[in-house]
């Protein structure tokens, strides 16, 4: 008797690669990092949240995707749908007034954009169903 988790767990690893990708150029990846982190610091830190969150998400996407293309990755077109809900909860935050709606979305906008990171060359995100997420990430 196999659990819904095994069988996940199961498909995920034959999903993964073999070995860990190699980096062509750890400079552009290093400038994207620290340029993503100054946008962070004169977008978003010390200031109200509003367009400073929506500009950061949209700025974040465009440096992963031109990251990857540089390396030679390119999305996955199955994983794109992140960047609905991601745009949509970076412009609630412009939107709301609310502390915790705006903490809400905020908290979204940074899970949804890890999960565009992580699922971003790869095509894991497609057979992840909205009941297999909970149960991998929470049991």
């Amino acid at each position: 008797m196999t659990t819904l988790k095994s069988d996940f767990v199961t498909e995920l690893e034959a999903s993964r690669p073999s070995r860990l990708a190699h980096i062509q150029s750890p400079g552009r990846l290093l400038a994207a990092g620290l340029g993503l982190g100054v946008l962070a610091d004169v977008l978003v830190f010390g200031k109200p949240l509003g367009i400073g969150l929506l500009l950061f998400g949209l700025l974040a996407v465009a440096v992963l995707w031109r990251v990857n293309h540089g390396e030679g990755v390119t999305a996955v077109r199955p994983n794109l749908w992140l960047l609905l809900p991601l745009l949509f909860f970076a412009g609630m935050v412009v939107v709301r007034a609310n502390a915790t709606l705006t903490t809400l979305n905020t908290l979204a906008v940074l899970v949804l954009l890890a999960y565009l990171v992580f699922f971003w060359g790869r095509g894991g995100c497609k057979i992840w169903g909205w009941w297999t997420w909970p149960c991998c990430h929470c049991g």
